[in-house]
């Protein structure tokens, strides 16, 4: 069935991915970046490729810093005259510096983006959505699941994301809201480019694939590429000991 779906952190890499593929898919798509200008040639190649509607919104974390100006991004939503019914939150932001002690602003930055930010956002997006039918996917990682010196910063925020998901999973088990929390390993990203990985990045086009096939599903957590269940529940069950000495 055809449906609007918007897509925050749609200028490129998997988010990118999902709008192409809702896109050929016959829905009409929102899409959204930091910067508007990036999504221009994104529209205009949907639009004629498929011939979808195509609408495109800034929505920039690092601007979003209060509930107020979440919900002014959610009321330059509705002015477009559409209602998504599905919504992909796939932005965020790392740092090579984020190892350790990192600096301060590395630090807060890394937070807002991948939590704070994406929290006033979820929540005016779910308070405007009141009794309506409808299925928030929320970009998480690996890296949430067992702390680690390196990207400290973002696994921990990446992990209270998902615990505010889950929160809000509890609080409307008796809606029509449907929140599905994804943990990416790792992909062929702009990201992965240069690092020395333990496992092969997955193939950003395959997981887009994926990710759509979860349209069925309840809400819940969800491993991508699913493998990582298996390697993750190793990694949580290894004594800290050796977890200590593992350098990934």
């Amino acid at each position: 069935m055809k449906k609007c779906v918007w897509i925050i952190g749609a200028s490129r890499g998997l988010g990118r991915q999902v709008a192409e593929k809702h896109a050929a898919a016959g829905d009409d798509v929102v899409v959204s970046s930091r910067n508007a200008n990036d999504l221009v040639h994104l529209c205009a190649h949907l639009e004629i490729a498929y011939g979808v509607r195509v609408e495109s919104l800034e929505v920039s974390y690092e601007k979003i810093t209060s509930l107020e100006l979440a919900h002014q991004s959610i009321e330059q939503l509705m002015a477009l005259g559409v209602w998504p019914e599905l919504v992909y939150f796939m932005a965020g932001s790392n740092d090579e510096q984020d190892t350790g002690l990192s600096a301060a602003a590395v630090l807060s930055v890394i937070l807002h983006n991948n939590f704070t930010a994406p929290v006033f956002l979820l929540n005016e997006y779910v308070r405007a959505s009141k009794n309506k039918q409808v299925r928030i996917v929320v970009a998480s990682s690996v890296a949430a699941a067992r702390p680690r010196g390196k990207n400290i910063a973002y696994g921990t925020a990446k992990g209270a994301l998902e615990n505010y998901c889950f929160g809000l999973m509890h609080a409307l088990t008796d809606h029509a809201v449907t929140i599905q929390v994804i943990r990416f390993g790792y992909m062929n990203t702009r990201l992965s480019i240069g690092q020395k990985l333990p496992f092969k990045p997955a193939n950003v086009s395959r997981i887009a694939t994926q990710l759509l096939k979860l349209d069925h599903k309840k809400s819940g957590l969800y491993y991508l590429p699913k493998f990582w269940f298996f390697i993750t529940l190793a990694l949580l069950s290894t004594p800290f000991f050796i977890f200590k000495k593992l350098k990934f």
